[in-house]
């Protein structure tokens, strides 16, 4: 029993040691928070009244997400980052259609830093992006650009 309890000791001291000269290197300083708000004009530019929506908002093919052909509404949706050296900057949001019985997707990858943003003058950590996307349908495909 004692040698069992010196064994044990011994491997939690040696633990100890490896866990304690890990990098505590604090990265915090390459970090900031960016919060990410990107307004869809969503359009349906087919013939056919379409579903058109944003799965990520947990929209769905319902009365409110209806298009007829040539009209569009807006959805808001945001997004934060936490912006590293170390980390991914971009994030994708996932659009739906739905044109009678044929469901259409497409995956919109965010990049904020093609775009300027605006930083907090009392934290210099956290900063705002402001971006505007059309996203058109034309019945089977989509198109989406965007601009500040």
């Amino acid at each position: 029993m004692g040698m069992h309890l010196l064994k044990v000791i011994f491997i939690v001291g040696v633990m100890f040691i490896f866990y304690s000269c890990e990098d505590d290197q604090n990265y915090s300083s390459f970090e900031r928070n960016v919060s990410v708000n990107v307004t869809y004009t969503l359009v349906n530019s087919s013939s056919a009244d379409s579903y058109i929506y944003i799965r990520d908002l947990y929209e769905s093919a319902t009365a409110a997400t209806l298009l007829k052909p040539g009209a569009s509404r807006v959805v808001k949706f945001n997004s934060n980052v936490i912006a590293s050296t170390i980390t991914e900057q971009t994030f994708s949001v996932y659009i739906s259609a739905k044109v009678g019985e044929n469901s259409y997707s497409v995956t919109h990858d965010v990049d904020y830093r093609k775009f300027t943003g605006v930083t907090d003058p009392k934290n210099s950590f956290y900063t705002t992006v402001d971006i505007k996307a059309r996203v058109a349908f034309n019945g089977s495909q989509f198109s989406i650009s965007t601009s500040q």
